[in-house]
């Protein structure tokens, strides 16, 4: 039996649920008090290693919380969200490899968890492990699969080159359960109606044709299924290299604060589409990337990708603003990238839950 806490000294859940409960701003000092405060205590409950942890995790303070979600793990084996927790970590850390070992021990634990495998796959797809991950997806239990798996499934056919089974998969992610009769609802009967169109519209498309790809992916748009039109165009621009659909890719991860993926995106279409798109399309691209870099605090690539853009010819305004604004503090050093969160995968703070 481990030690409880002492009823005259509040345990490090009871402060860190206070703080949650409070909602504080992360940098009011009545916050930053409370923060000290839990920094400072000597754990011995494992909960508590797993409550401060995961605080600190939220926070961006990876270090400190992966000396805290190390000990709950070999503390208590058997608490999959522990494990989850600290495979999102190692994984926003960029130790992808170690991350996948936790991710597997989460699924292991909670084998009926939708979003354990989801993130197990995805960090599987990241390092190239595109059978280990359709294999996560394959043993997921079909009585919790979502549509999601559709989604991943064609992300990493694409990566494949299984063009067919890929567009296959993401027309099957075109779903939406019909609303009951019992219960009207005129808003989500309209959705349900226009994602049954796009469903009809992908049946009569052709599989192997980038074009298909591109079109799926704008009537997605349409309806803001944002997320899963980004991912279709992703693959058809690995057909055929687009800039309009780079650009839709880049303003989607970006709207959704992954910055990372917009950088990417829009790298991989300037590697691919300088010197053969037109002018204004390669101008737009700059200004997409630059844009971003600029949010980041990743300012010697502002200069780079800036500077770049300049000698080409192809420097919007908007990208000049950003550039210059850079270059009258070329001192300044670059933002943390990982204490800034931006390394950060899609998933993070996701709570497991048990299959309902």
């Amino acid at each position: 039996m481990e030690r409880t806490t002492s009823h005259t000294m509040k345990s490090a859940r009871e402060v860190i649920a206070e703080i949650e409960r409070d909602g504080e701003e992360g940098m009011s000092a009545v916050a930053l008090a409370r923060l000290g405060m839990v920094m400072d205590m000597k754990l011995e409950d494992t909960a508590d290693y797993e409550a401060r942890g995961r605080h600190l995790f939220l926070r961006c303070m990876y270090e400190e919380a992966r000396r805290d979600l190390e000990v709950a793990v070999s503390r208590n084996t058997d608490n999959p969200q522990a494990y989850f927790d600290l495979g999102n970590l190692l994984s926003a850390l960029g130790k992808r490899e170690e991350a996948v070992d936790m991710l597997r021990g989460a699924v292991r634990l909670m084998p009926e968890s939708a979003e354990a495998s989801y993130a197990l796959c995805w960090e599987l797809e990241l390092l190239g492990r595109y059978d280990e991950a359709l294999d996560v997806l394959r043993r997921c239990p079909k009585h919790n699969r979502d549509r999601r798996i559709y989604q991943h499934w064609g992300r990493i056919r694409g990566k494949q080159k299984r063009w067919k089974s890929a567009f296959t998969s993401y027309a099957k992610a075109v779903w939406l359960r019909k609303p009951g009769r019992d219960n009207p609802n005129p808003e989500m009967e309209q959705k349900y109606r226009r994602i049954m169109k796009i469903r009809q519209l992908a049946a009569g498309l052709d599989p192997e044709d980038p074009k298909s790809f591109f079109t799926l992916s704008a009537s997605l748009c349409e309806v803001e299924w944002l997320e899963t039109a980004a991912d279709v165009a992703s693959t058809g621009v690995l057909m055929l290299p687009y800039a309009g659909a780079y650009m839709a890719m880049g303003e989607v991860w970006e709207s959704n604060m992954r910055m990372s993926e917009a950088i990417d995106a829009y790298k991989e279409a300037i590697e691919k589409l300088s010197g053969t798109a037109p002018r204004s399309d390669v101008a737009s691209l700059y200004e997409g990337l630059v844009g971003v870099l600029y949010k980041c605090g990743r300012r010697r690539e502002v200069m780079q990708y800036g500077a770049e853009a300049i000698s080409l010819n192809v420097a919007s305004r908007k990208m000049r603003k950003n550039y210059e604004l850079v270059k009258k503090e070329p001192d300044l050093p670059d933002e943390d990238q990982v204490r800034a969160g931006w390394t950060a995968s899609h998933y993070a703070g996701v709570l497991l839950k048990p299959a309902s």
